[in-house]
């Protein structure tokens, strides 16, 4: 007796096919949504839609969409926005490397007690980068890295 199993295989083809079709369908659903809500001002759809650009990974990569959005954000105090758009002038993602801007950034951040950008405001001062160097300012802001249990 001989077994086919084309018509197996091809309802299991046309089954992943469907799938990845609905996913892409869900994700510009979300994207869609996303937008709206970010448009209209709501500073949590403006970090996550910028982190969805950057960091994420779920659509293609767009780091000047995502920082764009991440600015957004920070410009009305998103916190881990200020840290984000930091770290975008840090490493030039998304926009001109600036080290001084990306300081004033993550001290925004560090202000407000994000670990993180602490850190990052301790590295800057401790090495001079954007900054006047200055051991005590780095030393004070990788203490309070630390105390807000920022690991190394």
């Amino acid at each position: 007796m001989k077994i086919n199993f084309r018509l197996p295989i091809t309802l299991l083809v046309m089954s992943l096919w469907a799938c990845v079709q609905l996913s892409g369908v869900e994700q510009t659903t979300e994207i869609q949504e996303l937008q709206q809500k970010a448009s209209a001002g709501d500073l949590e759809s403006q970090y996550q839609l910028g982190l969805q650009y950057t960091v994420k990974g779920k659509w293609s990569a767009d780091f000047r969409r995502g920082y764009d959005w991440f600015f957004s954000a920070a410009e009305r105090g998103h916190l881990n926005a200020q840290y984000m758009v930091g770290m975008g002038k840090l490493l030039g993602r998304g926009t001109e490397t600036d080290r001084k801007g990306a300081v004033n950034f993550f001290a925004m951040a560090a202000k407000r007690g994000h670990a993180r950008a602490q850190y990052q405001a301790g590295d800057a001062f401790l090495n001079g980068a954007g900054v006047e160097k200055d051991q005590t300012w780095g030393r004070q802001w990788r203490e309070q890295a630390a105390w807000n249990d920022h690991k190394y």
